[in-house]
This record gives structure tokens, C-alpha cells and sequence, in this order.
């Protein structure tokens, strides 16, 4: 059961200079921070998904993979002015929630972003994107259809993800 993890981050971690995703995987969030000193980059490559964030083309501080169905996500829930999605990566106690967000009223439609840092329900610190160096796979990040093939279904009610089969 090893083998394949390890396989599965050598795809991922020799690549992971904090410049984007690697050839082959799909973009969830990606975005730099304090004038472009720091930046987090998430991927998705099938069922797994990794959170790189530190320096901007140096190596990451912090790194994670985790499978989707352990990534909590919040999809747009279809109105009002903004359009946005969040999706967080835990870590032990600590909670890693990066958003997205687009005003449909505003004339150029920039995205904008931020990286939520908790312990529990604690909020640690809130890192703004920089202008425009907010990247993104597009709505919807592939991430929802990804859980959804995962056996989870989007309770738009409760507002949860539950499991819609043994997975």
C-alpha cells in the first residue's frame, strides 16, 4: 500500500518549486502573497490532491497530499453577486482554507483569493492574494466532480458532503 503513495508523491514533490502545477495535473487554487514572496499552489492529480505553500520558487514550508474525499469543499451555492468556492486541506489540528472569488457586477471580473490558516475553530492568520495572481482551474474546480466520483454527494441543505456509498 506504501509503494503507490510514495509513487504518488514522486509525481508530485520533485516538481513542487511553487511555480505552478506540474505537466499533467489540474490547478485548484494557485496564488502568491506579500508582493510575490510567498505563494500556495494546489493540484489535483486524479483522486489526490497537494498543498504546497512557502516561498515563491523556493521550496515549500509546508506540503500535503491528502485524498479528495479528505479535503472539505464548499461549492457556489448558485446566487447572488459572488461567485466563490472554498476548499480546505487539514494538517493535525490546523486547517488550511483557500477561497476564490469573482464579482459578476465588476467590470473586468478579476478573481480574488485568500488562504484561511485555523486550529480548530481558531483563525490564525488570513493571507490576501496579490492582485491578480490568483489562478484557478475555472468554475467549477474539478474538485467537486472529483469527490462526487469519490462516492460524496453535496447536501445544498445542510451544507455538508456525505458519503453516497462504502467508499
Amino acid at each position: 500500500m506504501k509503494t503507490p503513495f510514495i509513487a504518488l508523491l514522486a509525481l508530485f514533490l520533485p516538481s513542487m518549486a511553487l511555480a505552478g502545477c506540474p505537466a499533467g495535473t489540474e490547478t485548484l487554487i494557485n496564488c502568491t502573497f506579500k508582493n510575490g514572496t510567498k505563494s500556495v499552489t494546489t493540484c489535483m492529480n486524479g483522486d489526490m490532491a497537494t498543498y504546497s505553500y512557502g516561498p515563491t520558487g523556493g521550496t515549500p514550508e509546508l506540503q500535503m497530499t491528502r485524498h479528495i474525499r479528505d479535503i472539505d469543499m464548499q461549492p457556489w451555492h448558485g446566487f447572488g453577486r459572488w461567485i466563490f468556492e472554498a476548499f480546505t486541506f487539514q494538517n493535525g489540528d490546523y486547517n488550511y482554507t483557500l477561497r476564490y472569488a469573482i464579482d459578476k457586477l465588476s467590470e473586468d471580473q478579476a478573481i480574488e483569493g485568500d488562504l484561511w490558516v485555523g486550529k480548530g475553530e481558531k483563525q490564525l492568520a488570513e493571507l490576501i492574494c496579490d492582485a491578480g495572481s490568483v489562478d484557478t482551474s475555472g468554475y467549477a474546480l474539478p474538485l467537486f466532480d472529483a469527490k462526487i466520483a469519490n462516492g460524496q454527494s453535496w447536501d445544498r441543505e445542510e451544507m455538508i458532503w456525505t458519503a453516497t456509498d462504502n467508499q
